[in-house]
């Protein structure tokens, strides 16, 4: 679940810059990955331009061929008329929507040239600015409707203002001030600052992921730098001050001392060090130590062969998953934290053959067991869906939890285990959803197999 970050660099415009950078970051199931962001880096005297977009899961090329149309309209050099332009570029965008399916796809777009920025947006894409040191930020209203529709609006842009653009699964981020702690309180590159806004949403732990783009206008650094003739006067001032320091040791460490009187200079006897002795019988190897076996639990009747591999300590379920009480879709569920679950992962789906295996990483895994039924029925069904989207649940208890209730649907996974480990303490691994009746212990799971 890696993003996909682009920083094209700052954009001078005139004793400024407007650095532009945008990621793209898949959820736990990738092929559901349906926004795009990118864009174009125009130099002076031409604007600039940063786009995202979202459409249905079923139409995923979508989001990348709307991005495109507005990206490339800025491609061609536009010294003028930008609002123009980007307002065209979504009313051409919005017609060639009509009668294909593509009407609930989102957009929205930032154009730069010189200090003023245009904005327009569509759908559930947002746009809104974040200033130095504030603790939120402003969203970006449409004040010059167009057909109804389209939107734009111009803003002009002081030192260390941002504007951030984001798909819906990104809304939280307006009005957060972790939008102006990584864009105008941000020292980095864009691109790392962005990168780690996004990881600390934790969107990728979701079943769909989201993307975003922004750009911070900032003073140009070149202006802070001394004039050509001070740098060249410095050079050799240092220059001179190292000659000083540093040919006298030449002359010391060459084996011989300059005489004074011009006589020859006598040499210096070499310094002969001899090697230490060793005693190479009393040599140890030094043994690496061995990792514990990763904890994996197989929903299924036999291990498959799986329980040859010396690296996984495998437990079998007993059973194929019901469909009637349990949620349990086809593939290897792992704590996304846990580097040696993930290899473990990769390694099995790197094994089998035929069909896809999808790769789906959850921040936790919960285990119930029998004593642990009262508390948890309560907990997972107030859980928020946003954070059952991100947990797996394993049932090792003598009767129900859920009872097939709905509430099932929004887990990452929700299946029956080994019952026969009921008396087992119930746990969980990984970082759990907060309230969580259980403790970390040992016989919880770091990986779930659904064949």
């Amino acid at each position: 679940m890696k993003g996909l970050s682009r920083n094209p660099g700052p954009v001078k415009t005139g004793g400024s810059s407007a650095e532009f950078a945008w990621v793209n970051q898949s959820g736990r199931i990738p092929s559901r990955t349906s926004s795009f962001a990118d864009g174009f880096r125009g130099k002076a005297p031409y604007a600039a331009v940063a786009v995202v977009a979202e459409c249905s899961i079923e139409d995923s090329g979508c989001a990348r061929s709307a991005v495109a149309q507005v990206r490339d309209a800025f491609a061609e050099g536009v010294a003028y008329g930008v609002d123009e332009v980007l307002a065209d570029a979504f009313d051409r965008l919005r017609e060639s929507w009509i009668g294909t399916g593509h009407e609930q796809c989102s957009i929205a777009a930032v154009a730069v040239l010189g200090r003023e920025a245009w904005i327009a947006s569509a759908g559930s894409c947002h746009a809104f600015m974040a200033d130095p040191g504030s603790e939120g930020s402003i969203d970006l209203e449409s004040d010059t409707p167009r057909n109804g529709v389209t939107s734009v609006r111009k803003v002009v842009l002081r030192e260390g203002q941002s504007i951030v653009l984001v798909t819906h699964n990104l809304r939280k981020l307006m009005g957060s001030s972790a939008a102006a702690k990584y864009t105008t309180g941000c020292s980095d590159p864009l691109g790392n600052c962005l990168k780690t806004m996004v990881a600390e949403t934790r969107i990728r732990f979701r079943k769909t992921g989201g993307s975003v783009a922004a750009m911070r206008f900032s003073r140009e650094p070149s202006s802070l730098l001394p004039s050509k003739p001070l740098l060249l006067g410095g050079a050799a001032v240092l220059f001179l001050i190292l000659a000083v320091l540093i040919l006298p040791g030449l002359f010391r460490g060459s084996g011989t001392v300059p005489d004074p009187a011009g006589s020859a200079s006598l040499p210096v006897e070499p310094v002969i060090v001899m090697p230490l002795e060793t005693d190479t019988a009393e040599t140890v190897p030094i043994e690496e130590p061995v990792p514990d076996p990763v904890s994996a639990l197989l929903i299924a009747e036999s291990a498959s062969g799986l329980d040859s591999l010396p690296s996984l300590s495998l437990t079998l379920a007993g059973a194929e998953p019901d469909p009637r009480w349990e949620n349990a879709a086809r593939g290897i569920y792992y704590i996304a934290d846990h580097a040696r679950a993930d290899s473990m992962a990769r390694q099995i789906n790197a094994l089998t053959t035929g069909e896809d295996f999808p790769l789906v990483a959850v921040t936790s895994v919960v285990t119930v067991r029998q004593g642990g039924i009262s508390a948890f029925a309560d907990w997972l069904r107030a859980l928020d869906p946003e954070e059952a989207g991100t947990t797996a649940v394993i049932v090792e208890t003598s009767s129900s939890v859920a009872g097939g209730a709905d509430w099932i649907e929004d887990f990452a996974l929700f299946a029956n285990g080994d019952r026969t480990r009921q008396d087992l303490p119930s746990s969980y691994t990984g970082t759990p959803a907060m309230g969580v009746p259980a403790s970390v212990d040992s016989s919880g799971y770091s990986m779930i197999i659904v064949p």
